[in-house]
C-alpha cells in the first residue's frame, strides 16, 4: 500500500516537473557585421546574393546539408541537399518535412526554426548546417 502511494506521488512529482519545464530558445541569425567608425566611409557596395552550402550534419538517421542564398541580409532561398533516404521511413519524413523547413527557414529570416514534431533529429540537424552556411555568408 504504501509503495502504491509513493509511486503515484513520485508520479505526479515527475510530471509536474516535465510540465513546469523551461527552456530558451537559442536565437540563431545571420550577423550582420559592425557599423565601422571611419571618418570618410565609402558608400557601401551592394551583397550580390551568393549560394553558400553549410556543412554536412550527420546525426542519427543519417546526413543533412543545405545550402542558403542570401541577397545582403535577407535568406531569399533554402535547399536541402542531403536528406536522410536509407529507409522507407526515413524517406517519408524527408520528404514531409523539406518543404515545411524551407518554409519555416524563409518567414523566419534565421536558423532558429521551430523543431517539427517527428522530425526532431532532422530539423536540429537541419538548423545546424543552415547556422554555418549563415555565419560563413558574413564573410
Amino acid at each position: 500500500m504504501f509503495r502504491a502511494v509513493g509511486a503515484v506521488l513520485l508520479t505526479i512529482l515527475g510530471l509536474f516537473l516535465v510540465l513546469t519545464y523551461k527552456t530558451t530558445p537559442v536565437e540563431r541569425t545571420l550577423a550582420t557585421p559592425a557599423p565601422t567608425t571611419a571618418v570618410a566611409a565609402a558608400p557601401p557596395t551592394p551583397n550580390p546574393a551568393r549560394t553558400i552550402d553549410g556543412p554536412v550534419v550527420t546525426m542519427r538517421w543519417g546526413p543533412v546539408q543545405v545550402a542558403v542564398t542570401v541577397d545582403g541580409s535577407r535568406i531569399t532561398n533554402v535547399n536541402a541537399l542531403e536528406l536522410p533516404m536509407d529507409h522507407a521511413r526515413s524517406v517519408y519524413i524527408s520528404q514531409t518535412v523539406a518543404p515545411m523547413l524551407r518554409s519555416e527557414v524563409l518567414q523566419t529570416q534565421s536558423a532558429n526554426i521551430n523543431v517539427i514534431s517527428g522530425a526532431t533529429y532532422t530539423t536540429e540537424a537541419y538548423a545546424q548546417s543552415l547556422q554555418a552556411a549563415l555565419d560563413s555568408a558574413r564573410v
